[in-house]
């Protein structure tokens, strides 16, 4: 059940270059965003399908707090907070962090 979010975790790691899927590092922690354009967005975010073991953990968008459904799309950042891809989307092009955890949804210099 677990292995499929270690999966998506390692991949996300891979893909925005952090050393340890299992933290977020302390630069994106002070690392806050100003609004962010759409090819931003696009860059600092992954798309996924939700499949059963990810509702498992994964119930709720925390943006419009509808649960997800089984093979529905969803976004997550890059401290693994996931959303619907319309929510991340409008709330990022407002305020570039997460909404959960107030991390910086683009690296340093890239908003």
């Amino acid at each position: 059940r677990t292995q499929g979010f270690k999966q998506l975790g390692q991949a996300m790691a891979d893909i925005f270059g952090l050393p340890d899927a299992s933290r977020v590092p302390p630069e994106a922690v002070a690392n806050t965003c100003g609004p962010l354009d759409d090819a931003t967005i696009r860059q600092n975010t992954l798309l996924f399908t939700i499949t059963e073991d990810q509702l498992k953990s994964h119930t709720a968008c925390p943006i419009c707090l509808l649960d997800f459904r089984l093979g529905e799309e969803a976004l997550t950042l890059r401290c693994f907070h996931v959303f619907h891809p319309r929510c991340g989307d409008r709330w990022l092009r407002e305020n570039g962090n997460c909404p959960v955890c107030r991390v910086g949804a683009a690296p340093s210099g890239t908003s």
